[in-house]
């Protein structure tokens, strides 16, 4: 064979198995090119059911959301009807109290009307005198409470209402100058608060007791109202359980003690007589009076105290020491 020739033939051999190598060779690229579009159109198909499925849950969750949204439509809409029907009944109660508000108003001009008719009380000066002595720690407080009352009362009801307090033990202890009470309309309660402060100073103690010169400041002072404006009526109210001048303490009173007695009580009777003028006297019976050997002759002297003049009075309960002082002023 020739030698040419045989290379030749390998050379040609070589190049087809080259050829039908690299042909192998893409095919083989492009058969795996395949597989792995495959693979990947298979991994998207997989994830397209997912979201689908995903959407669809979503749908029906979306789908419950507007069924409640719906409800709540509902119940919003009835609550409106229903809030609706409260204001038509606040509206009609709006009206029935315009029509009260008018009727009130009816009312009260028509009680300032009856009121306008109705004369005040005259003008009044009222003194109160108070033992402070250890056994009168009762109607103490039934002073403070009545005097609270009156001056509301009075303060009101009088075109002109003067006030003033003394206490005592052995001689005058504190005092109270008499004093114009206003309305709480035209000073907010200012001097009916003076009142009560200097009544809440007040205290019992154990001591003597001495009424002169209590009675004779008293007097004192009512005569001096009186020189200001003699038309009004004067009225003072005498508060204890022993009679006066119990200088030495002793049982009983002595001839000096009995006649202090009896200038006090002409002293008052004097001031009584001109004008509108009088007294009220409680004389605070207890436990300690009735033991008290000289309780007769105590009691004996404020009932005379009581009786100076026409509209004077006397009396033994402290319960009843509102009622007296009430009496006494409107007489």
């Amino acid at each position: 064979m020739n030698p040419r020739k045989s290379r030749r033939r390998n050379v040609a051999s070589r190049v087809f198995v080259d050829l039908v190598l690299q042909m192998l060779a893409v095919f083989l690229v492009l058969a795996q090119s395949e597989q792995v579009r495959v693979a990947s159109l298979e991994r998207k198909a997989g994830l397209v059911p997912g979201l689908r499925t995903q959407v669809e849950s979503l749908g029906d969750q979306i789908g419950g959301y507007r069924a409640k949204v719906e409800k709540q439509g509902v119940v919003i809409q009835e609550m409106g009807d229903r809030l609706g029907a409260y204001r038509g009944k606040i509206d009609e109660q709006g009206l029935v109290i315009a029509n009260q508000g008018k009727a009130l108003g009816g009312y009260r001009s028509l009680v300032k009307d009856l009121r306008s008719k109705i004369p005040d009380d005259a003008p009044v000066t009222l003194l109160i005198v108070v033992d402070e002595t250890w056994s009168m720690t009762a109607p103490h407080r039934e002073i403070v409470s009545g005097t609270k009352t009156l001056c509301a009362f009075m303060s009101s009801r009088s075109e002109s209402f003067r006030f003033g307090v003394i206490s005592f033990r052995n001689g005058i202890s504190k005092q109270l100058p008499i004093m114009e009470i206003c309305p709480t309309s035209e000073d907010g309660g200012a001097s009916e608060r003076k009142v009560m402060d200097f009544l809440a100073t007040l205290k019992v103690r154990r001591s003597h007791t001495d009424h002169a010169p209590v009675l004779r400041e008293a007097i004192r002072a009512l005569e001096a109202d009186a020189r200001r404006d003699p038309q009004r009526k004067f009225r003072l109210i005498f508060v204890g359980d022993v009679g006066p001048a119990e200088l030495d303490g002793a049982v009983g009173y002595s001839s000096q003690e009995k006649l202090i007695k009896q200038d006090l009580l002409d002293l008052v009777h004097r001031w009584a007589q001109p004008g509108d003028r009088a007294v009220a006297s409680l004389y605070a019976e207890s436990d300690w009076t009735r033991n008290d050997p000289a309780s007769a002759e105590s009691r004996a002297w404020f009932e005379a105290l009581g009786s100076v003049s026409e509209g004077s009075s006397f009396t033994t309960d402290t319960g009843e020491l509102q009622r007296t002082i009430f009496h006494s002023v409107r007489r």
